[in-house]
């Protein structure tokens, strides 16, 4: 009798299902001691070797590919997750939108009057009739996108995602800031809209009217010195 140490191996390389330039490279190395009644070198004990031989490289080879499978589902769900929580925040985003239009939308009384918008442009609006036509719009963005907020959540709950998890990870990708770039072009949006009706907004009213309180206290300050 003969005691044998045999040494297998089995590794693949593949790539990432849903990344460019990004691949895998598992592998896995299985050790076993056997016991050879017969001798090595005759026909019966190489026979014998072989067999034993084979049977620990399949083993390899189906833990290979377990673990093959593993990292595919788990690239699979995380792919899945990063886009429903993308999904999610987009439809957050909406909703915000949606309802800050509509709460500037309520009050306005006079024309043109510009709506400030989270991330698109600034949108102007000159009489009541395009008023109303821009509360329906809004009011069907909101609805979409508390349809789009709903399936996201339960779709991530769904995959295992803890409702804190979620929670936290919408805040941080809704958190968005307006770039001064931003700024500039809705400001130049808004005054050739003042230029082309040749009005004023509510809002440069409300500037100049303060503008005007400042020179008077201005003035009292001056008169009291």
């Amino acid at each position: 009798m003969q005691i044998v140490r045999i040494t297998v191996h089995a590794g693949c390389t593949f790539n990432h299902p849903h990344e460019s330039y990004s691949n895998f490279r598992p592998g896995i190395t299985l050790e076993a001691e056997v016991r050879v009644h017969d001798g090595i070198s005759d026909g019966n004990g190489r026979q014998t070797l072989n067999a034993y031989v084979s049977d620990l490289q399949r083993t390899a080879d189906d833990l290979l590919m377990i673990e093959k499978r593993r990292i595919l589902d788990g690239c699979t769900r995380a792919y899945k997750i990063d886009r429903l929580k993308d999904a999610l925040a987009a439809g957050v985003n909406n909703a915000n939108d949606a309802i800050s239009c509509l709460q500037q939308l309520e009050p306005v009384t006079e024309f043109p009057a510009r709506i400030q918008r989270a991330e698109w442009p600034a949108r102007v609006v000159t009489s009541d009739a395009e008023r109303k036509a821009f509360v329906g719009e809004f009011r069907r963005q909101l609805k979409y996108a508390d349809r789009q907020i709903a399936d996201a959540r339960a779709k991530l709950k769904q995959l295992g995602v803890s409702d804190e998890e979620i929670d936290q990870d919408c805040k941080r990708r809704t958190q968005y800031v307006t770039a001064p770039s931003d700024q500039e072009y809705f400001d130049a949006e808004a005054e050739e809209a003042r230029k082309e009706n040749n009005a004023v907004f509510p809002g440069d009213l409300q500037r100049a009217a303060d503008e005007m309180d400042d020179e008077l206290e201005d003035e009292d300050i001056t008169d009291a010195e």
